[in-house]
């Protein structure tokens, strides 16, 4: 039932202002822009990898790196292994990473840190 004083030359109208009522609205053009955002999104991403990996660091560079590399290595908080309240999932992660891919705790940590960059990166470009 419409309300009081709305017939259907008026709902007319208002469904004539839906955008996809427009002309030249079309779902092609809705689907290639989204292709087109999402290929500039990956393509932020990957150059936010590259660039990570190219100028990552070879070695800890401050106490709070350190202690995340002995956390991946041996998990301990007694022993401020990672740095109470520390990013336990982090040491994790990257302790898993090292087990799976063989590479070096730094190098896991490293990798792990690169790859949530561009992921981050590529998802708040899109």
């Amino acid at each position: 039932m419409s309300p009081p004083g709305v017939g259907r030359d008026e709902l007319r109208q208002v469904s004539s202002l839906h955008r996809r009522s427009l002309p030249g609205w079309s779902r092609r053009a809705e689907v290639s822009n989204t292709r087109v955002v999402l290929g500039q999104g990956l393509c932020i991403g990957a150059a936010v990898l590259v660039m990570r990996l190219v100028e990552s660091a070879s070695a800890p560079t401050n106490w709070t790196g350190a202690q995340f590399v002995l956390a991946s290595q041996h998990f301990d908080v007694a022993q401020g292994s990672p740095q109470p309240p520390g990013a336990w999932l982090y040491a994790a992660i990257g302790h898993a990473v090292h087990v799976v891919t063989g590479l070096g705790s730094v190098t896991s940590l490293v990798l792990l840190a690169a790859v949530a960059s561009s992921a981050a990166a590529a998802a708040t470009s899109v």
